[in-house]
């Protein structure tokens, strides 16, 4: 049984099937070198057969120096990259036009993980219908309204209407 290379785990990828030698999720594993993926179930999660992908963050409290993911803040409008560093955040981030690199001390923020595919869509969406309705102003009702809308397949982007 081999140890998992996550760095070429593909996208989406939840487990690594050490018997087999393949990365997988609940609803299948990728196979021919992770280019092809195979639905199948898998009847044995929890067992030794399967290595869990690490986060090295559960949720809970700071994220640990070195951990790359997202934070944001406030109305918790737009979610920005970032990488924790002693006492502080590094983040790095767009403002128009601009690649702004800046830190930021570690009160009243939210984490997440980097969003995978899925999320990432769902943000764009969102995120277009806010500046349509709102020019860009936070509401959190209506932030509450818009994930509503998206997770009852009721707001999607344009060019899968």
């Amino acid at each position: 049984m081999r140890k998992p290379d996550w760095r070429i785990a593909p996208e989406g990828a939840t487990h690594f099937d050490a018997e087999a030698d393949v990365f997988c999720k609940a609803i299948g594993w990728w196979g021919n070198a992770s280019k092809s993926f195979v639905i199948s179930d898998h009847q044995d999660w929890g067992t030794d057969r399967y290595i869990e992908r690490p986060t090295g963050w559960d949720g809970e409290g700071y994220p640990p120096i070195g951990w790359h993911g997202q934070f944001t803040w406030g109305e918790k409008v737009n979610w920005f990259e970032c990488v924790m560093l002693p006492s502080k955040i590094l983040a790095r981030y767009k403002y128009g036009t601009w690649d702004l690199v800046h830190t930021f001390g570690q009160k009243d923020l939210e984490f997440r993980l980097l969003p995978d595919k899925a999320q990432r869509d769902r943000d764009e969406v969102i995120t277009s219908a806010r500046v349509m309705l709102l020019n860009m102003h936070a509401d959190p009702i209506l932030e509450d309204v818009l994930d509503a809308l998206y997770d009852t397949g009721r707001l999607i982007k344009a060019d899968d209407a």
